[in-house]
């Protein structure tokens, strides 16, 4: 299961407390349990791997990146979470609206951390 979501400052009814591990640091974080985007949305995901950055790349379906344009043109400066098998995945900084329809998960990710959540995105992908 692959979900977008997005992340507030407060909890509330319709938040619930999600821990995102990685290395060095753990972080909790807010996350609306209504969800932006699902399995549905995306066509595929790649990991990357770039001047020792490493990446994942998503490209959403046409009608799911019409969907992330919307939420992320409302939303710039907050967080979206990364949900895969109920569990948080990442937590992202939503810097500029989302106007293509792929877009990058950048974070301290290993190759092999950047692999496994690309991998794990492709099989949630519902065709």
């Amino acid at each position: 299961m692959f979900q977008i979501r997005l992340v507030v400052a407060n909890a509330a009814a319709d938040t619930e407390e999600m821990v995102l591990t990685n290395k060095t640091l753990v972080e909790k974080f807010q996350v609306q349990r209504t969800v932006v985007l699902d399995g549905t949305a995306v066509e595929e995901a790649d990991a990357f791997s770039e001047n020792g950055n490493n990446y994942i790349s998503v490209k959403f379906t046409g009608a799911g990146a019409k969907k992330l344009e919307q939420v992320t043109s409302q939303h710039v400066g907050e967080k979206l979470a990364i949900v895969i098998d109920r569990k948080l995945a990442s937590a992202l900084n939503i810097e500029s609206p989302i106007s293509t329809p792929s877009a990058q998960i950048n974070g301290n990710f290993s190759q092999s951390e950047a692999d496994d959540l690309a991998r794990k995105i492709n099989q949630a992908v519902v065709k």
